[in-house]
C-alpha cells in the first residue's frame, strides 16, 4: 500500500487516499489488482478513468506490445 495524493493540492493532497496493488499467480501470467482508497467525493470517477487508461498501457507493454504515444501526456 502506498500513500496517493498531489503536491499542492486542496481536495486530494499528499496522503490523503490509498492505493493497494497486488499480484497474483493465475494460469498463464499474474493477475494485478489496484484499489484506490479514500479519495474523496468527485474525485473517485475521475481516477477510475486514469487508472483503466494506463492498466490498459500496462497491459500492452507487459504483452510487448508498445502502447503507442499517451495521449494524456503532456
Amino acid at each position: 500500500m502506498i500513500a496517493w495524493g498531489h503536491a499542492g493540492s486542496s481536495v486530494l493532497p499528499p496522503g490523503s487516499s490509498t492505493v493497494e496493488v497486488t499480484f497474483e499467480a493465475v494460469a498463464g501470467g499474474t493477475k494485478l489488482t489496484v484499489e484506490h482508497r479514500d479519495l474523496p467525493i468527485g474525485e473517485a470517477s475521475q481516477h477510475a478513468i486514469g487508472w483503466a487508461h494506463f492498466l490498459t498501457r500496462l497491459r500492452s507493454a507487459g504483452a510487448g506490445v508498445d502502447p503507442g504515444p499517451d495521449p494524456f501526456g503532456s
